[in-house]
Parts: structure tokens; sequence; C-alpha cells
């Protein structure tokens, strides 16, 4: 019997763990929608009260109040000069602190550790994986930069980058090349074409190979830096 009881008991907790992940993904896609449809018509991230009047009109929201543990209704609030919103989803049961650079603050009272999240309009980039928005199909868009050195031309034209990532990528979004040539240490620019007789570079992913580069180079770089983004299969 007591055996049984501990199986019961570690999936509860197991489920009230799954819950509390799909109630935080939830929130954070709210945040990441609000702050994508800001910037595509007004080039700027939106404030506390912008996204506070937003969760107002979702459907999906219980309240929205500036102190903690007030069961109200939704009626829009005047964040006024509060750092933090306090919010909770209709279909679960936690209270999520979001604040004025609308992160996750806390959940249920417990502090979260800021994460490394990128903002639309903000180039944040990490060797970490990140999710800095989402794609149409409302899946999250994730974005990692990868570091390469002594880029040679004696590479030829087929670079692995990651071949793993032929394991976890559903759609490749976007990627962009940063290098710093060996001499003149002249930062150059671009996702593929430089100079159309001599050096070029392009990311490419494919089912077979994973993320790679395609180019040809004319000298050697002391570092590159890729940075990708995409979709994962396991949303």
């Amino acid at each position: 019997m007591i055996e049984k009881n501990g199986v019961f008991e570690y999936a509860k907790v197991a489920t009230e763990e799954t819950n509390k992940q799909t109630a935080t993904e939830k929130m954070n896609l709210k945040i990441t929608s609000t702050q994508m449809n800001i910037y595509a018509e007004e080039q700027r991230l939106p404030t506390l009260q912008e996204f506070a009047d937003e969760l107002c009109e979702d459907n999906e929201i219980e309240y929205v109040e500036v102190k903690s543990k007030i069961i109200a209704s939704v009626a829009k609030i005047d964040v006024g000069e509060a750092q933090t919103i306090f919010t909770k989803l209709k279909e679960y049961p936690y209270e999520f602190e979001i604040n004025s650079s609308l992160q996750l603050a806390s959940i249920d009272g417990v502090k979260i550790a800021t994460n490394n999240t990128a903002k639309v309009g903000q180039k944040k980039y990490s060797t970490e994986e990140t999710i800095v928005g989402s794609w149409i199909d409302n899946k999250p868009i994730y974005q990692k930069t990868y570091v390469l050195t002594d880029l040679s031309k004696n590479d030829g034209l087929f670079i692995t980058i990651d071949e793993n990532a032929k394991n976890y990528i559903d759609k490749f979004i976007h990627s962009e090349f940063r290098m710093t040539r060996a001499i003149e240490n002249v930062q150059l620019a671009s996702s593929y074409d430089y100079d159309a007789n001599s050096h070029f570079a392009e990311i490419w992913f494919s089912n077979e190979k994973g993320l790679y580069i395609f180019g040809a180079f004319e000298y050697t770089a002391l570092e590159c830096h890729v940075t990708v983004q995409y979709t994962k299969v396991t949303d």
C-alpha cells in the first residue's frame, strides 16, 4: 500500500509540474505575441500598462492586478508607478508576476531567475538556446549563436556547425553570419554574399547534415559567429 501511495504521489507531482510548465509557456507566448504586435506596428516594445490592457481583453485571463492574490474582474487597471502586475489564467491555479521588462518575475510568489529570452526588436545573443518569439503556427522560435574559431579557406565549401541539429530542428527560420578578418580586423556582416568572385557564406540546414556553412573563403578568419533561429520538432 505504501508503494502504491508513493506511485500515486509521484504521478500527482509530475502532473502538477507539467501543468505549471504548460501555463508558464502560455503566459510567455502572450508576452511574446504582444511584443511582436507592438513592434510590428510601432517599432518599439510595449509598456507594462499596454501589456496589462492586452491581458484584460483576453478571455483566457481571470484577473489582472497590481497586488498579489486579489481575485478581481478583468476591467482595465491603471498600472501607474507599479513595476509589476499579477495575473492568472482561468484554466490554471497559478498566479504570475510580470515585471516592467515583460518577464516572468514569480509564480505563486516564488521568484524565478531572470532568463536570457530576447525581446522583439532587440539584438540579444547567447550561446545558450533562448526563445525569441513565435512562428506563424504559434510554435516558439528558438535562437542560438555558435562561435567558430580559425575558419580557414582550406576548410572547403562545407563546414559542419551542428550535426545534432537534424534531430531537433523543425523549421529553419533565419540565420546571421559575422566574422572578423585575421589581419585587418575588419568586421564583415552578411548571411550570404560578400564578394561574388572569391568570398561568400550561407548557413544551411538539412535533415541529413544538420547545420552547416556553404561557402568559399579567400582568407582565414579569427572568429566567426553563426546565429540561427528555428522551431523544434518537440513543440
